[in-house]
């Protein structure tokens, strides 16, 4: 389920010594990349720090090429159980904690072992097409401290790309307030913030559940390799795990305010992909359906920054209803079961050039951009029907249009 990611050493040794050369960014580069090692007394500081539970060893071991995941790289499963934290949040289960961890540092049992299978059911479009649709269900064993507790909701996700990420957090949070105002259904999220210790709009992840960029970097690394930082200070081991709190972990924070900024730097700079093909005759004719089927209600195409500049991440960030085959039963924050942030669409045409393996949806369930929009429910019903009645030109010019971005 998870991928492994190998660098050589001296490799890694010539790319620290150059992103010193090169600034923060390049400095963040290497980070995003950096294999992590377990800390211990006889090799304390450097990469060190990984775990003691996790479930990758690097950021690029998730987010292929900086891109999404899918089911073979960059798929994790969020744990909680009904009703919240204090401040709002998921609540987490006494032995697993809120994310499934697969792996473990020497000497800590990891979770224990989780699979993906599918079941696929028949769709049949309006012009004959007939199209396999497939839904994830996930099987545990090896369950290293018992039986899930009762109620225990669990939700697969995939690593979501990250080109754009500094954009979309530049967008004015009263623009995005004013948006919501002006729809029907779309509403915001208000998660906690542990850089401000108060509420904020939630921009990032699958349910907005993450309020800046930073952070989502320091929750994911957190969460994913258990490196602390001044928002996750603790090690990444839940209640009922002795060993976990048990391991050795030497000097924290693993990512300090230098390497939390690099990082920033590093992601920011990522350039939103160049839109291909996109005065050809069949991408103007798919973007004119995109508007008259209603996608672009909630995939909003452009955006004015305070500086001016407009960009085109094809989302409103806002949570929608997406009906019950893709809920996941799995409130966050605000965020209801059923409800998920619209995923921006910008340099979804290239994703598969960055991870051959990359899915679509938040739990990669969908293979291409078809069985995407024939998983839209709720809100998205409407349009879900437009495109599925398509005569076979007209789907393959609103395909064309989503490639070009």
């Amino acid at each position: 389920m998870i991928g492994r990611l190998v660098l050589c050493a001296g490799l890694l040794f010539l790319s620290a010594a150059r992103a010193e050369e090169g600034g923060s960014a390049a400095r963040g580069r290497v980070l995003f990349t950096q294999v992590w090692v377990p800390a211990s007394p006889s090799a304390a500081g450097g990469f060190t720090g990984l775990g003691p539970v996790f479930n990758e060893t690097s950021c690029a071991g998730c987010h292929v090429g900086a891109g999404r995941g899918g089911a073979a790289h960059g798929m994790l499963v969020r744990l909680s159980l009904p009703g919240e934290t204090e401040k709002g949040g998921p609540k987490p289960l006494h032995a697993y904690g809120d994310q499934f961890h697969d792996r473990a540092i020497p000497g800590v049992p990891a979770d224990g072992k989780v699979r993906v299978r599918y079941d696929e059911t028949p769709a049949t479009l309006g012009d004959g097409t007939r199209v396999t649709l497939r839904r994830p269900a996930l099987d545990f064993t090896d369950l290293a401290f018992g039986p899930f507790e009762a109620g225990a909701m669990m939700s697969a996700r995939i690593a979501q790309p990250l080109a754009g990420a500094a954009l979309l957090e530049a967008i004015p949070e009263s623009d995005i307030l004013a948006e919501a105002k002006r729809q029907a259904h779309g509403h915001v999220n208000s998660v906690w913030d542990p850089a401000t210790g108060g509420e904020a709009l939630g921009r990032f992840g699958w349910k907005a559940n993450q309020p800046s960029l930073t952070v989502q970097i320091a929750a994911a690394a957190h969460g994913d390799m258990g490196l602390t930082s001044a928002y996750f200070p603790d090690r990444n081991c839940p209640p009922g795990q002795s060993a976990c709190l048990a391991a050795w972990h030497g000097p924290r924070p693993d990512l300090d305010a230098g390497r939390m900024a690099d990082l920033v730097s590093y992601l920011s700079a990522l350039p939103i992909p160049e839109r291909r093909g996109a005065d050809s005759a069949a991408v103007r004719r798919g973007e004119t359906l995109f508007g008259q089927l209603g996608c672009a209600a909630c995939h909003k195409p452009g955006w004015t920054l305070a500086d001016g500049r407009i960009i085109h991440p094809y989302s409103d960030l806002l949570l929608h209803d997406m009906g019950p085959d893709l809920a996941d039963g799995r409130p966050d924050f605000h965020a209801g079961p059923s409800e998920w942030r619209t995923a921006p669409l910008w340099g979804i045409g290239t994703a598969r050039s960055l991870n051959p393996a990359a899915g679509f949806l938040h739990d990669g369930r969908a293979r291409d951009l078809t069985e995407a929009v024939l998983w839209h429910g709720g809100e998205a019903e409407p349009a879900r029907n437009g495109f599925a009645g398509l005569r076979a030109a007209d789907r393959e010019a609103l395909l064309a249009f989503l490639g070009s971005l």
